[in-house]
């Protein structure tokens, strides 16, 4: 295998395609008040149109992670970014809700896509430092989100085209289609099959007779619930500054990008704890707690201030990898599977990204009183706190499994920590 370095333009084009994808994500519920005048319909159309995010993802993640296995992760990663492109684009010209739908689809099979090729060639190019550097991608998805309010924001005040944001997505997607084309990527089949024997020599006993367990149903749950949690906020927060704080619009939606900046906090914190004194294990437990008190938080508290707060915790502990966190430990069960586990945790994290803004579609309804919002918080703290009982799941298998405490993972003989 070559060395970590030589497949650092390939993370880097990766972490790249995550940036414009962090702004892909939020770019309907940021446009939402463009989209609505160019569509015609209300806000809850508008939040119909993003669940077609999630459709796309479910029906594209299980396929993603298996053609990523069985065809390289090149190919389907490169095909992912063309359908980014094709979603950007094809925003500007869509002449209704139902279109915007379908478009919403495309970019979910693009994420799918994009995961299936990414997530799996990061583990494996860098097999030391696997949960660090899968965990940087919630870097640039954040640093995404946190850029797109506030370049809406300056060209509303200078009166500039909103769809010059898009434009400028499509352009960037287009130079990582270019770069994926020329870097190179890790021989996968070899690397697996090098660490399911050394994985076979350190497990215990019980960890090869009981690989499939209780510990994969649940870590495919926390794939649904720790993109729930996130998902919401980042859809829901600037209608809930406005309708339970009295916030303004424009200062409604900045709660985004403190949002984001949360998240971005947390995930070099969250990285530097990993790489030194913790496992991703334990994170599973602590951050969905912490986000579940946070959503409670937004019915105790009613002020801008404190908004301003609870965005910034619910980011740097719901949108701060826990997602990524789970596919690592998943990985850790399965070494030889990356690609199907990554399309696995992703079909449920895709299922919440179509539930969550369906649900809150219907809760809002036509207009949306304060009553409905405070029930859409409420759907938060629910998903968080099963997040949490989840991942006491997870720890106990985690220690079985492993025969050791969460905190002390044996070590592979390639240098990887279990």
């Amino acid at each position: 295998m070559k060395s970590p370095r030589s497949y650092l333009p390939t993370a880097s084009a990766f972490y790249l395609s995550y940036f414009v994808h962090g702004m892909a994500v939020i770019a309907l519920a940021q446009h939402s008040a463009a989209l609505q005048a160019q569509w015609q319909v209300g806000e809850s159309q508008v939040l119909l149109a993003i669940s077609g995010i999630g459709i796309g993802k479910v029906l594209g993640a299980g396929v993603g992670g298996a053609l990523s296995d069985r065809f390289g992760r090149r190919p389907i990663a490169s095909l992912g970014t063309l359908c980014f492109i094709a979603y950007f684009i094809g925003i500007l010209f869509s002449p209704g809700w139902q279109v915007g739908f379908g478009l919403a689809v495309l970019m979910g099979l693009a994420n799918a896509m994009l995961d299936g090729g990414s997530y799996p060639t990061l583990m494996e190019s860098y097999p030391q430092r696997a949960g660090s550097m899968v965990l940087l991608v919630k870097i640039f998805v954040s640093g995404g989100q946190l850029v797109l309010p506030l370049a809406i924001a300056a060209l509303l005040a200078h009166g500039l085209y909103w769809g010059w944001t898009l434009i400028a997505c499509a352009a960037l997607m287009a130079v990582v289609f270019v770069l994926l084309q020329c870097v190179p990527f890790p021989d996968y089949r070899a690397l697996a099959e090098a660490q399911q024997q050394q994985l076979s020599t350190t497990a215990t006993h019980d960890a090869q007779r009981e690989r499939i367990g209780v510990e994969a149903i649940a870590l495919v749950a926390i794939g649904f619930t720790s993109t729930a949690t996130f998902w919401l906020a980042q859809t829901s927060l600037p209608s809930l500054g406005q309708h339970l704080a009295g916030m303004a619009q424009t200062p409604a939606r900045a709660l985004v990008s403190i949002y984001s900046a949360g998240s971005l906090l947390s995930v070099f914190i969250t990285g530097a704890l990993i790489a030194r004194w913790f496992k991703e294990v334990q994170f599973l437990v602590l951050y969905p707690t912490i986000a579940a008190l946070a959503y409670f938080g937004l019915l105790v508290f009613r002020d801008a201030l404190a908004y301003q707060v609870l965005a910034f915790v619910i980011g740097f502990t719901a949108a701060g990898g826990v997602l990524q966190l789970a596919l690592t430990v998943m990985a850790k069960f399965y070494p030889g599977r990356k690609g199907r586990i990554t399309g696995i945790i992703n079909t449920a994290s895709s299922l919440s990204a179509f539930v969550l803004p369906y649900v809150t579609g219907l809760l809002i309804g036509g207009g949306g009183d304060a009553g409905s919002y405070r029930q859409v918080v409420l759907v938060g703290a629910g998903v968080a706190l099963l997040g949490t009982a989840l991942s006491l799941v997870v720890l106990a298998r985690y220690r079985r499994v492993f025969g050791v405490r969460a905190g002390t993972a044996p070590t592979l003989a390639d240098g990887t920590v279990a």
